[in-house]
């Protein structure tokens, strides 16, 4: 008998342009919600090595990709959560969502094996989105992140 595969959800928002000028709030998941990035201790990250390349790689979007801001965000030991902007930028347009995020994903697997860091996945397939709208939605989202360290030990799925 041949077993159908469950059928994946696709996790963007249906009929919307990923380059849409904006604020988005994403978030990134290790394979495996492994704590690859470091331990929380006291309410803060303190980063691994392979925590540490992700910090730097993602200050350093902004420098591939013209009209991209970044907002706030926390790493955690098994995620990454952060707020961007989008922007218009001259003739090229807004950049894609969708394009940073898969950049950022492959820079830091090869990086992370290319250290030794760690082998395998790095990431979890795809990741999550919000569109943010509005200035109430932006601080509250804004809040979560920055205070997602304190909140570490209530994560059920952590």
């Amino acid at each position: 008998m041949i077993q159908r595969m469950k059928e994946r959800m696709n996790p963007r928002l249906k009929g919307w342009d990923y380059s849409n000028p904006g604020a988005y709030l994403v978030t990134v998941v290790t394979s495996n919600r492994r704590h690859h990035f470091g331990s929380i201790v006291d309410g803060a990250l303190h980063e691994s090595r392979i925590g540490t390349l992700i910090r730097h790689a993602w200050a350093s979007l902004p420098s591939k990709f013209g009209g991209l801001r970044l907002g706030a965000s926390v790493i955690m030991p098994n995620h990454l959560h952060a707020i961007v902007w989008l922007a218009h930028h001259g003739e090229l347009g807004s950049p894609n969502l969708i394009k940073v995020m898969q950049a950022f994903k492959s820079q830091t697997t090869r990086e992370s094996h290319r250290e030794g860091l760690q082998a395998g996945p790095l990431w979890q397939r795809s990741f999550h989105d919000r569109v943010i709208r509005g200035d109430e939605e932006l601080q509250a989202l804004h809040d979560y992140v920055v205070n997602n360290p304190r909140m570490w030990s209530m994560d059920p799925e952590r």
